[in-house]
C-alpha cells in the first residue's frame, strides 16, 4: 500500500488541475483547495477509489452471485426484492468485517472495562450472525426485512454507527440497489463455485469461482 501510495503522489504531481468540472476521482482530488502535498492527495485518492470500487464492488459480487442462485435473476424481479436482497447480503458478508472505534472517555460494554483512548474492536461480522438477534442467523433469508425487530436494526452495523458513521451509507446502498436490478432483471446467470471458503484481509472477499451472465431473452409479443 505505500508502494501504491507513492506511485499516485508522483502521479499526481505531474498532473494539472482542472479548471472547470471534474470528470473522475482523480479531478476531484487534484481540485480540492487548500496546502495539500501530492502525498496527501494520494491518501486521499487511495481511500476513495477502495471505499467507491473495493467495498461496494465486492458487496454487488455477493449480491449478484446470491442473487442467482437463489433465484433473483428474473424480469419479475422488483425494487423492493432488490432492496432485501441487498441488506441480507450486507448482514451475512459485511465488507468491513470488523470496526475499530477509540473510546472516547472510560465506560463499561457488557460489564469489561474500557478506558479512555483504548482501541475498542467491534465484530460486525459475529453481530451480524449472533443467535441472540437473528432467527436461524446462517440462513440467507432476504424476507427477514420486511419486518424486522427493534434490536435487529440497531444490530445492524455494515456502515457502522454515530460520527463514525461510513459517509457511503446512503449512495452506495441506492447504487448497490440500482445496479443489482439492473443486473438481475436484464441477464440470466450462472454460478460456479469451489470450494474453498471466503478469505477474510481487509475486505471480505467472495469465494473462488465464477458469475456468467447472458442477455436475458427478449419477452414474447
Amino acid at each position: 500500500m505505500p508502494a501504491v501510495r507513492a506511485g499516485l503522489a508522483e502521479q499526481l504531481g505531474r498532473l494539472p488541475a482542472q479548471e472547470s468540472g471534474a470528470q473522475d476521482l482523480v479531478d476531484l482530488v487534484l481540485g480540492l483547495p487548500g496546502e495539500l502535498s501530492p502525498a496527501d492527495r494520494a491518501q486521499l485518492l487511495q481511500r476513495l477509489v477502495l471505499s467507491t470500487v473495493g467495498f461496494t464492488g465486492v458487496t454487488l459480487e455477493w449480491v449478484v452471485m446470491l442473487g442467482i442462485q437463489h433465484g433473483y435473476d428474473t424480469p419479475a424481479v422488483r425494487q423492493e426484492h432488490i432492496h432485501r436482497l441487498v441488506r441480507e447480503v450486507l448482514r451475512l458478508y459485511p465488507t468491513a468485517w470488523r470496526l475499530i472505534r477509540v473510546a472516547a472517555a472510560d465506560h463499561d460494554i457488557a460489564g469489561s472495562p474500557v478506558r479512555e483512548g483504548e482501541h475498542v474492536l467491534i465484530g460486525t461480522h459475529a453481530i451480524h450472525r449472533s443467535a441472540a438477534v437473528w432467527d436461524r442467523p446462517l440462513d440467507f433469508r432476504p424476507s427477514r426485512w420486511e419486518q424486522p425487530t427493534d434490536d435487529q436494526r440497531r444490530s445492524y452495523l455494515p456502515f457502522g454507527k454515530g460520527e463514525g458513521m461510513c459517509p457511503a451509507n446512503g449512495f452506495a446502498v441506492k447504487a448497490l440497489e440500482h445496479l443489482s436490478h439492473l443486473i438481475l432483471h436484464g441477464y440470466r446467470g450462472h454460478v460456479r463455485l469451489r470450494t474453498r471458503r471466503p478469505h477474510v484481509r481487509t475486505l471480505l472477499a467472495p469465494p473462488a469461482g465464477w458469475t456468467r451472465l447472458t442477455p436475458a431473452p427478449p419477452p414474447d409479443r
